[in-house]
């Protein structure tokens, strides 16, 4: 084989290895974006198991968490409010306001069975995250854009 015939070869060789490479890039990039649809899930569920683990009384000890604090509520006083299901409300809000730029939101949270509370209002695509927290009861979280 001569020396021109080896040159050839090596640059087929190469020109083939782009084609490869560019046919692999292309395909890439036309893939549907499903991954950002999990990540958002993802942002809702640790939103929502973040609003559960919050302490927002510092004034009861042993601190308490939301979570707790729902689970023992019966529509009695609660550190400063006047009934317990009104500060689970404001915090909710709270922290729903300090958390969505643009998306809408619809946070239920269902006591044996029984809407225990309802606030926000979803419109538009919803992404849900349902999250039992005890057996007592269910919170759900909706958050559309």
């Amino acid at each position: 084989m001569k020396k021109a015939q080896a040159d050839i070869i090596g640059l087929v060789v190469i020109v083939i290895l782009f084609i490869i490479i560019a046919v692999v890039f292309l395909r890439l990039s036309t893939l549907p974006k499903s991954d950002s649809v999990v990540k958002e899930n993802i942002k809702v569920s640790n939103l929502l198991n973040a609003m559960l683990k919050l302490t927002p009384c510092n004034n009861i000890k042993p601190l308490e968490s939301l979570a707790d604090i729902i689970d023992r509520c019966n529509n009695q006083p609660y550190c400063g409010s006047s009934n317990c299901r009104d500060y689970i409300k404001t915090q909710i809000e709270n922290i729903a306001m300090k958390s969505f730029d643009r998306e809408t939101y619809k946070f239920t949270i269902t006591k044996n069975g029984i809407i225990f509370l309802n606030t926000g209002n979803c419109l538009g695509n919803t992404k849900f995250v349902d999250n039992t927290i005890t057996p007592r009861f269910t919170a759900k979280l909706e958050v559309c854009s």
